[in-house]
């Protein structure tokens, strides 16, 4: 969008039909900065023939009316949140970078959920204020603010575990697990479902609670639905029990090398193909899917993709029972299957799009697809602010990439809602802080 702003006309004609006077009294638009136009009437030649011969208090007044849209930052809510983010901000500037690397991902890691804490708080004013008014067009406004925010949230929260957090040994899967439970929570509703029987077995919930949970790496909660189950404890439900009980978890805390855990790891998923090869499962095609998944099969996972719900959802399934050691930056050369088990690339959406550049570790592609697509500055700002710290993002470059319609389209606007603020010092330091290349 940066480069098409930069192609685009100084100014844009909207033409009208003629008055009832035989006049046409077309109008113009001119950009401003980001969301903004200012419209203002552009008669015909003809016409201005025809003011100049009438007196002059007959000829109309022009105005300049200013258009903005995807005004999401104007609310009281979100202002609070500009106010209250702006001190992280103001910390992050005065964070050293002379201490070493180690504490240096940890304190980056704080700032980072700083602004997370500020964002839900943020979702949780908003939703207040949802169920506190009767006006449907001010709830649809919320109802948006919110999709908006949860949808940042879950941006940040994912470029937080690929490019700030400190992972031993690069392992990424015990974050990304976090992230799928705390973001995408469809297995709990199936759940919720399911002991709404009296018989959960009997809900036609049951099973795909089960199988969203198992493939989210929720084995506990698997293990607590199946063993509602009135077959519990046969030898086929204990069989899958005791697999799902000794699945390997790897965690900075577990004290294994990551070596030691792939080679237990490995040894564990042997045997559940063993039992799957021996047909332990056979005459229950429920287990044998949970064993299926447990060894990794492909075709289950295309099966199953509508309880992965989206194609970034099985990518970290797959990797989880068949590479639970991969790297974050290995991510990015698996894609590709899950994306078609979707419908392609013609199916991808915005959102989709920023998750791809961000499993890709092309983080300047996730600025730039975030500053054209999402409908407010602020997260583009400050994710932006916090990778330059990072050292993940060469700002000189971006600029480059973006040209000064990002700078204007985005920090620009910051400043003008300090203004619609009147905080007049959040105005001030935001500007001294900026670096030199993003504001020449």
């Amino acid at each position: 969008m940066a480069s098409e702003r930069d192609n685009d006309v100084k100014f844009l004609d909207i033409p009208s039909p003629p008055n009832v006077h035989g006049l046409d009294i077309g109008l113009k638009a001119k950009w401003g900065r980001g969301n903004q136009l200012y419209v203002f009437p552009s008669p015909s030649e003809a016409t201005e023939l025809v003011f100049e011969l009438r007196r002059p208090q007959q000829q109309p007044q022009a105005q300049i009316h200013e258009v903005r849209w995807n005004t999401d930052m104007y609310s009281p809510i979100t202002r609070k949140l500009v106010n209250e983010s702006h001190n992280t901000f103001k910390a992050l500037q005065k964070f050293g970078s002379e201490i070493n690397e180690t504490n240096r991902r940890t304190q980056l890691v704080k700032f980072s959920r700083r602004y997370r804490s500020v964002m839900k708080a943020c979702v949780i004013d908003l939703q207040t204020s949802i169920d506190g008014t009767i006006d449907e067009s001010e709830k649809q406004e919320f109802m948006g603010q919110v999709q908006l925010f949860e949808i940042i949230e879950l941006i940040w929260s994912l470029c937080e575990i690929l490019f700030i957090e400190n992972l031993k040994g690069g392992a990424i899967m015990i974050h990304l697990l976090d992230w799928v439970k705390w973001h995408f929570t469809q297995p709990n509703e199936l759940c919720q479902h399911a002991l709404q029987e009296d018989n959960p077995e009997n809900s036609s919930f049951y099973w795909d609670a089960i199988y969203s949970f198992v493939l989210q790496g929720r084995v506990g909660d698997a293990r607590s639905l199946l063993a509602l189950h009135s077959l519990k404890d046969t030898d086929t439900f204990t069989s899958i029990d005791e697999l799902l009980r000794k699945m390997p978890i790897y965690a900075d805390f577990s004290g294994l090398t990551l070596g030691e855990f792939d080679l237990k790891w490995r040894y564990w998923q042997e045997e559940c193909a063993r039992r799957l090869d021996d047909g332990d499962f056979g005459h229950q095609k429920n287990l044998e899917t949970i064993c299926k998944i447990l060894c990794g099969e492909d075709q289950v996972f295309v099966d199953l993709c509508d309880l992965c719900q989206s194609w970034y959802q099985m990518v970290i399934s797959k990797h989880l029972y068949t590479n639970p050691t991969v790297k974050a930056f290995d991510l990015q050369y698996h894609i590709q299957p899950c994306i078609d088990a979707f419908g392609g690339n013609s199916q991808l959406a915005t959102l989709d799009n920023i998750i791809h550049a961000a499993l890709e570790f092309d983080i300047h592609q996730v600025i730039k697809e975030s500053s054209a697509q999402l409908s407010n500055w602020w997260f583009s700002a400050h994710i932006t602010d916090l990778l330059h710290h990072a050292g993940k993002l060469d700002l000189q470059k971006l600029n480059a990439q973006l040209s000064n319609w990002w700078f204007s389209a985005h920090i620009t606007d910051l400043l003008h809602h300090a203004g619609q603020l009147d905080l007049q010092k959040l105005k001030v330091n935001i500007f001294l802080q900026l670096p030199t290349c993003m504001t020449d």
